[in-house]
């Protein structure tokens, strides 16, 4: 992994990107969704990790993207697509 960029620290519904090396050199973005929902099941990511990624290809403005909906590390295994909503605050 090259990097882990997540906006706002103080805010849990930012979402969390990995920029993962593609086996071609390129770099991929990896969109692992709200922070929250990573903080949760005790996520935390940094360079260097190891990690597997399951998801789809989508194109957006900022360019090409991965949209996880599994992800591995250390032996754990997160399905991201069964995460509820967040309740929006008062």
């Amino acid at each position: 992994m090259l990097g882990v960029e997540r906006g706002s620290p103080t805010d849990p519904a930012t979402h969390v990107h990995l920029v993962l090396q593609q086996s071609s050199g390129t770099p991929l973005r990896v969109d692992l969704g709200p922070g929250w929902y990573l903080d949760e099941h005790g996520l935390r990511f940094s360079k260097d990790d190891q990690v597997e990624v399951e998801g789809r290809r989508e194109r957006r403005e900022s360019g090409e993207v991965v949209v996880a909906r599994r992800v591995r590390k250390d032996g754990k295994t997160v399905d991201l697509n069964e995460r509820p909503a967040p309740t929006p605050p008062p």
